[in-house]
């Protein structure tokens, strides 16, 4: 999957820190290590998605395991289909992502909440994951990578 640039569908490149376009469109990489392809203009709330408090909930909620048994019996699906490649839309603060990931070759995970994709990028920073907060309605890749 490649990234598409939101404001103008250019492909993205990557470099050290950012990705960018052939327009000159640049959107750095955050230090927990994803990237924002979210822009101000596509936004419908100041602060879309989960806040932190209820992303902090959902955390503690899961890992009290009670969603333990629907994530492995998931897992379980998805191996019999072995797929290459995963992408998790609204995939939060990467619980199921995180799961899912030793099953596919590549992984990706969406979501509109920044402190869900802060913390999703900061806890599992083994995975080799693109966590770009976008939204499903402005998808952020090329169409012949879908």
């Amino acid at each position: 999957m490649s990234y598409s640039c939101p404001l103008c569908h250019a492909p993205l490149s990557r470099s050290d820190n950012h990705y960018s376009c052939p327009q000159r469109h640049q959107f750095d990489l955050a230090k927990e290590g994803y990237v924002n392809l979210l822009p101000v203009q596509f936004k419908r709330s100041r602060d879309p998605g989960d806040s932190a408090e209820m992303m902090q909930a959902r955390r503690a909620f899961l890992d009290a395991g009670h969603y333990q048994p629907l994530r492995d019996a998931i897992a379980e699906r998805l191996r019999h289909y072995a797929p290459t490649d995963l992408l998790d839309i609204g995939c939060g603060e990467g619980y199921y992502t995180h799961a899912f990931a030793a099953i596919a070759s590549r992984s990706w995970g969406l979501d509109v909440s920044k402190p869900a994709i802060r913390a999703a990028a900061k806890r599992y920073p083994q995975v080799n994951f693109a966590w770009p907060p976008a939204s499903a309605c402005h998808f952020p890749t090329l169409a012949s990578t879908r």
